[in-house]
């Protein structure tokens, strides 16, 4: 019975004495596979940190946008990367076509989406001057400085790309400037290149000239080509004691003509005027009425077949055939 103790203790020992071999012998390359492994998985859900990064969004060979960050961090497992003091740059046609810099940008990596926040840009019109120090001025949409530039400026609290529409939108606070255009509202949606814009959400539009035109509608169409811009439904023009009530407008930028085709009243002073369609020149500030004009003033009515508001003069006239109605309490 002593002797089976004896060599049951020296089993036990031996077996502890091989196990102890064999993990001090264990191949050098199977453990640095081992830790290869881990850190790899470690890697899906860590954070990686960058400075001074340069990012594209290249799809089939097509090149949407480049951006530049003084600081970067990219979380793998969400696939979305977070950029700190930007400036980049979207590309329509090869071509480089929106200019902008933002404090801070979001890249939805797996949805291909880019969210800036409170962007400052400007289109390839405008001139070179750094967006750095336009983002610092805080009267920069005033009218004081840049009117004769033709190019697009925009400034808004957020952006929105995405490879699906290929279309920027911002939302919340947005402020443009175009030449003498500078406006508000809370909503653009338009192509990267600034030249087909849609803004909504209580949006008005301020026209500079010796004196400010002020347009309110529901909705602008902006058409960098054509350097036009549309108000559509409820519109309201005003233009110092001139105000107007339409459906319809055009502003040529590169005339400085307001057309109204669809029907238009107009008050001034104390007179009252309508018509089929309207003419205003914000360069000589003159309004022309035509097609069925009808000016009231009190209870009288004169009809014409122009009839002319001068803002500078202020005075109103009516040319060609023209008639007259006033009521039989007056001609008493």
């Amino acid at each position: 019975m002593e002797l089976l103790r004896k060599i049951s203790f020296f089993v036990f020992v031996l077996f502890i004495l091989l196990l102890f071999v064999w993990a001090l012998y264990l191949p050098k390359q199977d453990v640095t596979k081992l830790i290869e492994q881990t850190i790899a998985k470690q890697k899906d859900t860590l954070d990686i940190y960058y400075k001074g990064v340069t990012l594209q969004e290249i799809v089939n060979g097509v090149k949407y946008w480049e951006i530049k960050a003084a600081e970067s961090s990219l979380n793998k497992t969400i696939g979305i990367a977070s950029l700190e003091k930007t400036e980049g740059t979207f590309y329509k046609n090869k071509k480089p076509a929106l200019m902008f810099t933002a404090p801070t940008a979001i890249w939805k990596i797996n949805e291909k989406e880019i969210i800036l926040r409170k962007p400052v840009g400007f289109d390839s019109l405008s001139n070179k001057r750094k967006l750095s120090t336009i983002s610092k001025e805080k009267n920069f949409f005033n009218f004081s400085s840049y009117a004769e530039n033709k190019g697009f400026f925009f400034k808004a609290e957020e952006l929105v790309w995405n490879i699906k529409s290929k279309a920027i939108v911002c939302k919340n606070e947005l402020w443009i400037k175009k030449g003498n255009i500078s406006g508000h509202a809370k909503k653009l949606k338009g192509d990267v290149g600034l030249e087909e814009i849609e803004i909504t959400g209580d949006p008005v539009i301020y026209i500079k000239n010796h004196s400010i035109t002020t347009i309110e509608a529901e909705k602008f169409l902006i058409n960098g080509i054509s350097n036009t811009v549309k108000a559509q439904t409820h519109v309201l023009i005003k233009v110092d004691k001139l105000t107007g009530t339409t459906q319809f407008l055009t502003y040529n930028q590169s005339t400085g003509i307001i057309k109204i085709k669809n029907g238009i009243v107009v008050k001034y002073e104390n007179y009252k005027i309508s018509a089929d369609t309207a003419l205003y020149n914000i360069k000589n500030e003159k309004m022309i009425l035509s097609s069925n004009g009808i000016l009231t003033r009190g209870s009288s009515k004169l009809s014409g077949d122009v009839i002319i508001i001068d803002m500078k003069t202020k005075k109103v006239s009516i040319q060609g055939k023209s008639r007259a109605i006033i009521p039989d309490e007056e001609i008493k």
